[in-house]
This record gives C-alpha cells, structure tokens and sequence, in this order.
C-alpha cells in the first residue's frame, strides 16, 4: 500500500478523531516519514510546478493562522485548484483524495489546519531532495 493510501485510510478510519489526534509531527515530519514517502511517490506523477501552486496557498493559509484571521476561505479557494489540476492529470487522483480529506479537517479546527501546512510543507521540501520532475 502506498503512502497516500495509508494516510487516506487511516483519516478515514478515524473520522471522528481530529489529525492532531491521528497523527504526530514525528511520524510526518522525519525522514522516511509520512511526507517523505509521499513526496517519493509524487516524483513521477507530479510537477513541481503544481506543487509549488498548492504551496504558496498553504504559506497563504499558514499566515492567516498565524495572524489569527480567517483561513477557511483560502482552504476553500483551494479545492477548485485541485480539481483543475486533477483534472488537467497534472495530480494524481489518489493525491486529491487525501488532499481534499485533509483539508476538510482543516476547515474544522485551526491546529489541524496547522497539521496540513506542516505536512504539505514537508512534502515540498522532501520533493525537492528527491529530484521532482520539474
């Protein structure tokens, strides 16, 4: 089973239960990580490019946070950014699935939403040491 897989059962299985309850920074955040597998599976099958879209919306989100503002609007405005790019076949399918389930968690609660900037903040970085595709 694949790292996107796992994560995507796992926060389906725990529907109920927050991400800061289902997962840790450890688990994400080191090397062969949670983000670290899947920034290796996502080498193939998605551009830097399109990473790089979703990041600066994160960093967007992760200011919000910060300065104590709204961020649900920016998740929302997310979700049409993925389906284009599902879409277009530039994501993989399994990536939006996960995608959209963590950011329906972080609609819900600011310190999951901190939990998705971490992770997809480890996901680009992890990226670019495995040599994205460009």
């Amino acid at each position: 089973m694949s790292a996107i897989e796992e994560l995507t059962g796992r926060i389906k299985a725990e529907k109920g239960k927050k991400l800061t309850q289902i997962l840790t920074d450890e688990e994400i955040l080191k090397p062969n990580g949670l983000a670290d597998e899947i920034a290796k599976e996502l080498r193939s099958n998605l551009k830097s490019t399109q990473l790089r879209k979703v990041f600066d919306k994160i960093k967007e989100i992760e200011n919000a946070l910060n300065r104590g503002e709204d961020y649900r609007s920016k998740i929302l405005e997310l979700y049409p950014k993925l389906a284009y790019s599902t879409g277009r076949k530039l994501m993989p399918r399994k990536f939006f699935n996960l995608f959209t389930l963590l950011l329906e968690k972080a609609e819900r609660d600011r310190e999951d939403a901190k939990m998705v900037v971490k992770l997809i903040t480890a996901i680009v970085a992890y990226s670019k040491l495995h040599g994205d595709r460009g």
